[in-house]
């Protein structure tokens, strides 16, 4: 193609006074092309004209000049401007004969014929609180909105072609509280929200097949708002350091994620996993609120139970969210191996049942289970291999390895058949009317019920199911 370069002033559309936006890009002393194109200076705009279009690379303002909001051209010479920035930020300021880190900027308005923003054209724009953008927009670059602080929401239209969205497109976009992401959305690069501190919920575009570590070659920075910056290291997950997200649903066409994708989200309270989810890895569950981990039925390896997280077969347990409401629980008998760790951390568990189905009690189990009081180990082979806390009753049966265990350490052992201990029912499958699982149907059921409706018609939690509401031991309040 025929390229031609031609710097030249236009009037850019001018609207309020000014606050402080964004970063530092090197003044190019003029345009460079090949040996056909004229370099002209310029005033305002520096801009590429190609053979059907215009690429904007940069717009520069006196200190005195910059506009509170700012529209872009949409035609140069009579091409549609279809590419903003080539590489490098945008804005920046020119004082003297330097440039700084400071623009003018707090609204942007792009047109509706441009088709990609450029690596990092926003980055840095941290009292940008508006970007209008187009259902035109079909490619947003790595880093394009970084460190945009002060922006609160990010609307993509839902209408358009497809969308790739490349890594770390809102790193630090610290005030973002809402997303709205449509399903044209194909692709998403590695970090895209890290460090997005305010956004509570969002939903993701049923499109994405990844939700990936972003990884550098060094550590990624970004300032802030107030004059500081805020350092993520060099490798950063998709939803890492946003402390207040509290719910997240991963599409069925995400097909990978990993140990950083939620890591240092200390507000998630409940996860929905897709269908397309076949492995999770190492990812980090340990979220100091969550209550429930949801999995799709249509996934084909994970599943879930009253909010707890197994294997599809429910033959494994993999972990129990650390602030889940139930008090008792009864692990099925279908479960046969349980996840190192599974039961970590749980604030609110007093009481589990392990069913004869379970051969082995893996190390770790029960770290910082600060509520938990009583274990009752139903498989007289059992193999101990956690640590138990002496404050922790132990039942199971009499020559068991549960007692062998309490008697060694000397901890109190409760035998289940001297004791007349009852022993919870560990099937999966109740008969219909026994909404306690006690075994038997008689009033307590009756009361259950009636309790969890005047706790549904007082305000409670409408998502806490019946058997939660009975595990949580709130029939005892």
């Amino acid at each position: 193609m025929n390229k031609k370069i031609i710097a030249g002033v236009l009037a850019v559309l001018l609207v309020g006074g000014g606050i402080p936006c964004c970063n530092y890009f090197t003044q190019p002393t003029a345009i460079v092309a090949n040996a056909e194109t004229t370099v002209i200076p310029v005033d305002k705009i520096y801009y590429t004209e190609f053979d059907e279009y215009v690429q904007i690379n940069y717009l520069a303002y006196w200190h005195n000049e910059c506009p509170e909001e700012i529209e872009f051209p949409s035609t140069i010479n009579g091409k549609p401007v279809e590419v903003i920035g080539d590489g490098g930020q945008v804005f920046y300021r020119r004082s003297d004969s330097s440039y700084d880190s400071l623009e003018y900027v707090k609204k942007i308005k792009i047109p509706n014929t441009v088709k990609t923003i450029g690596e990092n054209a926003f980055s840095g724009c941290r009292y940008a609180v508006s970007i209008e953008m187009p259902s035109s927009v079909t490619s947003i670059g790595d880093y394009a909105f970084k460190g945009c602080s002060s922006m609160l929401s990010i609307s993509i239209p839902t209408s358009g072609d497809n969308l790739t969205i490349e890594d770390g497109a809102f790193i630090g976009c610290s005030k973002l509280t809402r997303v709205n992401l449509p399903d044209r959305i194909t692709s998403m690069g590695g970090g895209c929200f890290t460090g997005c501190s305010n956004l509570a919920n969002i939903i993701l575009p049923n499109g994405i097949t990844n939700m990936k570590t972003l990884s550098s070659s060094e550590s990624i920075s970004t300032a802030n708002s107030n004059g500081g910056s805020v350092d993520y290291g060099a490798e950063i997950g998709f939803f890492e350091k946003c402390p207040n997200l509290t719910n997240i649903v991963i599409p069925d066409s995400v097909q990978n994620m990993d140990e950083r994708t939620f890591k240092g989200c200390d507000s998630l309270a409940e996860i929905t996993i897709g269908a397309g989810i076949e492995s999770l890895g190492a990812i980090d569950l340990t979220s100091t609120a969550l209550k429930k981990i949801n999995v799709s039925e249509e996934n084909p390896v994970y599943g879930s139970k009253d909010g707890i997280l197994f294997d599809k077969a429910m033959k494994r347990l993999i972990r129990f969210p650390v602030s889940c409401e139930t008090v008792k629980y009864v692990i099925p008998s279908t479960v046969t191996n349980i996840d190192k760790n599974a039961f970590a951390g749980s604030k609110n568990l007093s009481y589990i049942v392990f069913p004869e189905s379970v051969s082995v009690i893996p190390q770790g189990l029960f770290d910082n289970c600060s509520s938990l009081k009583k274990i009752m180990i139903l498989n007289k082979e059992c193999k101990i291999e956690a640590e138990i806390s002496p404050d922790i009753e132990i039942a199971g049966y009499k020559n068991s390895t549960a007692d062998k265990h309490a008697s060694q350490m000397g901890y109190t052992f409760i035998d289940i058949e001297a004791e007349n201990e009852p022993v919870p029912p560990t099937s999966t499958s109740f008969t219909e009317g026994d909404i306690n699982r006690d075994g038997t149907i008689d009033s307590s059921d009756a009361s259950a019920i009636l309790m969890y409706y005047a706790y549904l018609s007082t305000g409670g939690d409408s998502s806490v199911s019946l058997y939660e509401f009975i595990s949580s031991g709130k029939t005892a309040e």
